[in-house]
């Protein structure tokens, strides 16, 4: 078990600071806006609840990229990896133009949900800002896959940093103004966010063109490459289950914002804030379960029962670890967190009312996360989806419904936050008896 549990952390660590970086990406833009000023919080904040959902969604229908370029790398099959890559090519211009068209779209209609015209003016700009870096971002996260297929984290963390530290330079630059740039606010993290991106695409191409050139088409080979549609589609429709999995919990999220947004705009600026957090601190629960899927899809396809078992110990192992580590840091260190995101006393208050159920959920969504995970080792993807429609469609959203509609009104964030925290324990003790079943069947 110690060899899987150091195996486990080797794959983890790149990808927990990867995914860190990724999700810092919104987490900087929420910052930035919030130290402008709070209703660029509030805008910046619901804003990127629709454009991360919408974003989520289309990546991690590529994700499916990872374990089919892993099995050609050990294969050792440089043929098929360039029809594959050739595909994804052609399945990331597709969603780059979906991506691009829905988010300004939204950035038409975000109006309608927003009843305070400052936040809704400063949201409809900043979608309109961002929906211009959906191509680069979806090529990226598409080139990102190919490089983990092939385990090449070391590069994918160095160009993960670059994309952060650009973004907020940028940002910081448009939303505060200089060099002749006026001061633009929360609309300055779109332009950012897109200019940013755009660097970062070409220079991860060069580098992965440098370091896989058995995998990359160059310009002579595209003439012998055929892609068809029905390959395209297969692509996308074998990603579809993770990609839906992933943005019905984002959307619920979303959904969730918006409940926040009647109750005033410091309670969005609070609930933004922790939602922020939460995105951050999950990452990591994520990326180790993220390595457990590498890990176990080996183990699965060898059919060595004993090695499987050792890495789900060591990955619930990690799990424990993790969430013990979070919560001290969390209930000790919360409001200096806070204070990053904005100096508003009430907005401070609000996001501190509501510690004790933002830990629990962040406990549940760990587990789920984590488990999720390793039921992606056993090609098992319809059960975290079921089990996210489960928590936050049938059980979550609901909830809220009905609490706001025929029994009380929905007086802070706090109350929101318990029940999606009792929401997702339904879905950790749904997963958890999901890969119990999967266990005594390895063990038979």
């Amino acid at each position: 078990m110690n060899i899987e549990y150091r195996k486990l952390i080797v794959v983890a660590l790149p990808l927990v600071f990867i995914q860190l970086c990724q999700a810092s990406l919104g987490l900087v833009d929420t910052l930035l806006a919030g130290q402008y000023h709070y209703i660029d919080l509030a805008a910046v904040g619901l804003g990127s609840a629709v454009w991360t959902s919408v974003f989520i969604f289309l990546v991690g229908m590529l994700y499916v990229l990872v374990p089919k370029f892993a099995e050609l790398a050990q294969n050792n099959d440089k043929n098929e990896s360039k029809q594959l890559y050739a595909v994804a090519i052609r399945a990331a211009v597709v969603l780059s133009i979906v991506g691009f068209l829905v988010v300004h779209l939204a950035a038409f209609l975000i109006g309608n949900f927003i009843s305070d015209e400052g936040v809704a003016a400063i949201s409809k700009n900043y979608l309109h800002c961002v929906a211009f870096a959906f191509p680069p971002l979806i090529f990226i996260a598409m080139l990102r896959y190919i490089g983990e297929g092939h385990k090449r984290l070391t590069l994918l963390m160095l160009i993960s940093a670059m994309l952060l530290l650009l973004n907020f330079l940028l940002s910081l630059w448009f939303v505060f103004g200089g060099l002749g740039i006026p001061a633009l606010g929360g609309i300055g993290c779109g332009i950012g966010t897109a200019l940013s991106a755009y660097i970062v695409m070409f220079v991860l191409y060069a580098m992965i063109k440098r370091s896989l050139p058995e995998v990359v088409v160059t310009k002579s080979e595209w003439s012998d490459i055929r892609v068809s549609g029905a390959k395209v589609k297969g692509l996308l429709k074998d990603g579809l289950p993770i990609g839906l999995a992933l943005v019905l919990q984002i959307l619920a999220l979303a959904l969730i914002a918006f409940a926040a947004e009647g109750l005033g705009v410091k309670h969005i600026g609070a609930h933004q804030v922790m939602i922020s957090i939460a995105m951050c601190l999950v990452m990591i629960p994520l990326a180790i379960g993220n390595a457990s899927t590498i890990q176990l899809a080996q183990y699965v396809a060898a059919k060595n029962a004993l090695a499987i078992r050792h890495v789900i110990a060591s990955a619930l192992l990690t799990l424990v670890m993790y969430c013990v580590v979070m919560v001290v840091l969390v209930t000790s260190s919360y409001a200096f967190i806070i204070r990053f995101f904005t100096s508003d006393v009430v907005i401070l208050e609000l996001a501190l009312s509501s510690i004790y159920a933002f830990v629990l959920f962040l406990i549940f969504d760990s587990v789920q996360m984590m488990l999720s995970g390793i039921l992606r080792g056993f090609q098992d993807f319809i059960n975290p989806l079921i089990a996210v429609l489960l928590a936050y469609w049938l059980v979550i959203i609901p909830t809220l419904f009905l609490i706001s509609r025929w029994w009380i009104s929905i007086d802070s964030v706090a109350t929101i936050w318990t029940v999606m925290a009792f929401g997702l324990f339904g879905t950790a003790l749904f997963l958890l008896l999901v890969l119990n079943s999967k266990r005594k069947i390895i063990c038979n």
